[in-house]
């Protein structure tokens, strides 16, 4: 099982590096070779959106929350990123306490997770201007 461990890590280093290089090297990275709609995050936020205008509200139900995977390269490569970890997280906390212990262990650090980042992005790191 520790190796299954260690490849989930894996998968989310390279998930995270992947959504750096569309960030910060789009037009130098391999991604430029794809649909710049749904890969490129200078325009590729605007797919969650109604003719992406957030204005217009989402472009379908949760398709700027729970299924914002689907509209975009950047958030796609989140998902991956952040469940491959949670996932190794899961497994150990299976080795140490059993299924049952696990499972609430890794819904509770998801929930911490989701509910720290939504407070820091929406209210604490919000401008003030």
């Amino acid at each position: 099982m520790i190796s299954h461990i260690y490849i989930l890590v894996m998968f989310s280093a390279i998930a995270k590096a992947a959504m750096d290089k569309l960030n910060f090297h789009f037009y130098e990275s391999i991604f430029a070779k794809l649909n710049h709609r749904f890969w490129n995050s200078e325009y590729s936020w605007q797919n969650k959106w109604r003719d992406g205008k957030p204005e217009l509200g989402e472009d379908y139900p949760f398709s700027s929350t729970l299924f914002v995977f689907l509209t975009d390269g950047w958030h796609l490569l989140q998902f991956i990123f952040l469940n491959t970890f949670f996932l190794a997280l899961f497994l150990i906390a299976l080795h140490d306490f059993g299924y049952r212990e696990a499972i609430v262990h890794l819904i509770l650090l998801r929930a911490l997770f989701g509910v720290t980042f939504e407070l820091f992005f929406k209210y604490i790191f919000a401008s003030k201007l």
